[in-house]
């Protein structure tokens, strides 16, 4: 049943992506009122808005991400019955 999950997960992590991007680029619109955040590279970008942008990023990144992988893995889990992550001695032991 986890092979099963990889695709799926796959799937999951692509939304996740998607939705992080969008995320942060709306944070970023609220925060600074422009529609773009900074790229790195961006010579006229200061050091300030970038760190912040990237700091931003990570945030939004790993939290959406996180949160897409746990419902995609409790969806998976409650159809198949089977958790597809690492399970706990107390669950490995009752099940």
């Amino acid at each position: 049943m986890k092979l099963l999950y990889k695709p799926f997960g796959f799937v999951a992590g692509m939304i996740a992506t998607t939705v992080a991007v969008r995320a942060w680029r709306g944070s970023w619109r609220l925060l600074t009122g422009e529609d773009t955040p900074p790229a790195v590279l961006d010579r006229d970008s200061s050091w300030t808005k970038m760190v912040v942008s990237s700091a931003m990023r990570g945030v939004v990144f790993a939290v959406v991400r996180s949160v897409i992988r746990r419902a995609g893995a409790t969806a998976f889990a409650k159809v198949t019955g089977t958790w597809p992550g690492k399970s706990t001695e107390a669950e490995s032991r009752e099940g």
